[in-house]
């Protein structure tokens, strides 16, 4: 017996079994709230200058065959490269049963000099009785000897570590509630994550699902957000969630930014809690790549719906309240909210609410004028989504104002006594982003109009002092009857904001007596042939009828250009009596 045989009988007999704690466990705090759920982790020594810690421990079930999959970090503490252990990864299940596991195609074959690498394995097994994972070996195999000689370089304890797609109160992922931070120390110990929204879109073929996590850098070193994501779980199954960007975000020690994963679900499933995951990657012989979701912690979701309860009456003019973390709105400008009607549009089947903002830039510099989005969301919580107007100016000049309107069809039964929740979003408007995130919430209710014949229509009012409708033949080639349109009007500018050529402009419908429109003009506020204080005539030209047509019934809208169309809102009906 040489001193080599000695040796490995020696190592044979020092087998270190560690009680490891994988990325999905949990600490206590996750449970008593006390602070932020955390999740334990550590390295441990595999051979030479390697130390191992398991990533991920995951099962999953299919109609025949269940697959087992770890993954796993190596990182060499050496100053030179190291080749990767020759050594086979095994499994124990809880009833004694051992596989050997399959290394993926894509695993490093060596560790850069205080580097560290990630590795998969997976093997899928014909069978379908429920059983668990309970230890993990490292096993180096020396084939050159008889008998065959084995020797476990380490080995973990993972039972209650391991998670279970499609049965996640059977895993290890604890559950927290909706709102607690937590940390992934394993990825990066100096980032916290705060869930702090949850907004549901319709998409095509189903519903997205956007959630937005708070990241800060409570470190003093700058880091980086890890490779996870928010996916979603009804009550079978996992709906893998993404990153709404692929950028890389940094931190700087006490910065925090906002980071969103959209969730793709069918119409029918009801998500009814969140999961942070990981994508595990494995890559079979042939070059096949498949990506398992693994969960490390789940959290409960906000009580569906919204609604202005909770929400401060707002104060019409006074700057809205941004969240400071948004990548809309320049820090130099406020949004204002400056006037909100609803009128109901005879005929049409429907309401329009008109919400008017406020643009100020404080700034000594130009600055963007942001596209946000604005969503209306009534007491019973049914939400309308706003169309806004058509747009010229792309900036805002410095001490200057614009003004920008949103349009919103409601039903009929919406009542414009009842409590509103306004809310203002950014994202949603193109390819490249194409999700809506809530960035400001306020709440709010109708403005009325006391005078039937002063209408405000920020920033101007306009205060009919008379009116009258006559008729004009014309005898060529036969009789015909034209109309036009006298107004005595007072305009008075309200506020010093920009209005351009897509403002708001007054539309006027004349009507027969059995409500058939005979014609229509449109009359901007700026530009030529704009509205003036004053007496003004608006002929009908484009009417010809061979009969006078009396009584007649004068409807005047506020007509805004959307991208889906004009918008109007009804706010005066004048008829001849």
């Amino acid at each position: 017996m040489n001193s080599k045989w000695k040796c490995r009988v020696a190592s044979a007999l020092l087998v270190m079994t560690l009680a490891i704690s994988p990325v999905a466990a949990f600490a206590e705090a996750a449970d008593t709230g006390t602070g932020p759920a955390r999740v334990a982790s550590a390295y441990h020594k595999l051979s030479g200058n390697v130390q191992a810690m398991l990533k991920s421990a995951y099962l999953e079930q299919t109609a025949f065959s269940q697959s087992i999959g770890i993954v796993v970090w190596l990182r060499n503490d050496g100053d030179k490269v190291t080749r990767v252990p020759d050594a086979e990864l095994r499994v124990t299940t809880d009833d004694g049963v051992t596989y050997t596991l399959t290394p993926s195609a894509a695993n490093p074959r060596s560790i850069q000099p205080k580097g560290k690498v990630e590795l998969s394995y997976l093997l899928s097994v014909n069978r379908t009785d429920a059983f668990s994972l309970d230890k993990l070996q490292w096993i180096e195999v020396d084939d050159y000897v008889y008998p065959r000689r084995e020797t476990t370089l380490l080995s973990m304890d993972i039972s209650g570590k391991v998670w279970r797609d499609g049965d996640p109160d059977a895993s290890s992922a604890q559950r927290i509630g909706w709102g607690q931070s937590f940390r992934l120390p394993a990825f990066s110990d100096d980032i916290l994550f705060t869930p702090t929204g949850v907004q549901q879109q319709v998409a095509q073929g189903g519903n997205v699902t956007v959630v937005t996590l708070r990241v800060v850098n409570t470190g003093k070193e700058r880091a980086i957000v890890p490779d996870f994501a928010i996916s979603g779980l009804d009550q079978t199954k996992l709906y893998a969630g993404e990153r709404t960007d692929r950028k890389t975000i940094q931190l700087n020690p006490g910065e925090s930014k906002l980071v969103r994963f959209a969730i793709t679900s069918p119409a029918s499933a009801v998500i009814g809690e969140l999961v942070a995951t990981t994508p595990e990657r494995f890559v079979t012989a042939g070059g096949e790549l498949s990506v398992h979701h693994v969960g490390h912690i789940r959290m409960g979701v906000p009580e569906s719906g919204f609604s202005p309860a909770g929400l401060g009456e707002y104060e019409f003019g006074t700057p809205i309240a941004l969240d400071p973390l948004n990548e809309l709105v320049d820090k130099d400008v406020s949004i204002s909210l400056v006037e909100l009607h609803l009128h109901d549009n005879q005929g049409d089947g429907y309401q329009t609410a008109i919400a008017k903002f406020k643009l100020h830039n404080a700034g000594k510099q130009p600055a963007v004028l942001p596209a946000f989005q604005a969503e209306l969301t009534d007491e019973y919580g049914y939400t309308y989504f706003g169309d806004r107007q058509q747009v010229v100016a792309q900036r805002l000049m410095p001490g200057l104002s614009h003004v920008v309107s949103y349009a919103f069809n409601v039903p009929k039964s919406a009542s414009a006594g009842g409590r509103y929740a306004l809310r203002l979003l950014e994202g949603g408007d193109s390819a490249e982003n194409p999700y809506s995130t809530p960035i400001a919430a306020i709440g709010v209710q109708m403005q009325t109009e006391t005078d039937p014949n002063i209408w405000n229509l920020y920033p101007f009012q306009v205060k009919l002092n008379s009116w009258h409708v006559s008729a004009y033949s014309d005898t060529i080639p036969v009789i015909s009857y034209s109309y036009k349109l006298r107004l005595d009007l007072d305009i008075t500018r309200t506020d010093d904001v920009v209005v351009d050529a897509n403002f708001s402009r007054l539309k006027i419908d004349i009507v027969d007596y059995f409500g058939k429109m005979l014609g229509t003009e449109t009359i901007p506020f700026v530009g030529v042939n704009r509205l003036i204080s004053g007496v003004q005539t608006i002929r009908f030209d484009q009417i010809r009828t061979e009969q006078l047509q009396y009584p007649l019934t004068i409807k005047i809208y506020e007509a805004i250009d959307t991208p889906g169309g004009e918008a109007t809102r009804l706010i005066a009906t004048l008829s001849q009596r």
